[in-house]
C-alpha cells in the first residue's frame, strides 16, 4: 500500500493520516494494550519556494528549501500466545523486519 499524496496544507495531511490509521493493524499483547502488528512508514517532504528581490535581467528567481521528516513505526515481535495465528503473524513480521 506505498502511495505519494501532494498536499497543499496542514488539514490535508492530517485527513491522510486519519485514513491511513484506519488501515494500520494492531492487537493487544501481553506487553503492549495496542502494538503495531504492521509497518508504517511516513515520509513528509515539505518544500518552501522564497522569491529573490535581486532578480537580475527581470527574470523571477526564488530559492526552495526542503525538508524531509521520516516516521518509522515497526512491528512488534513480542512473544504472543502460542495460537497458530499468532505464530504465522510473528514470522510474516520477522521476514518483513528482514527485508526492511
Amino acid at each position: 500500500g506505498l502511495k505519494e499524496k501532494i498536499v497543499s496544507s496542514a488539514e490535508e495531511v492530517l485527513m491522510l493520516f486519519a485514513e491511513a490509521e484506519k488501515r494500520r493493524r494492531v492487537a493487544h499483547t501481553r506487553y503492549n494494550e495496542v502494538s503495531s502488528r504492521s509497518h508504517t512508514l511516513l515520509t513528509l517532504c515539505v518544500e518552501c519556494s522564497v522569491p529573490l528581490e535581486d532578480a537580475k535581467d527581470g527574470e523571477a528567481q526564488s530559492v526552495t528549501r526542503v525538508g524531509r521528516l521520516v516516521i518509522v513505526d515497526l512491528a512488534g515481535n513480542e512473544r504472543l500466545e502460542a495460537g497458530a495465528e499468532y505464530v504465522a503473524e510473528s514470522s510474516s513480521i520477522n521476514k518483513s523486519l528482514f527485508f526492511l
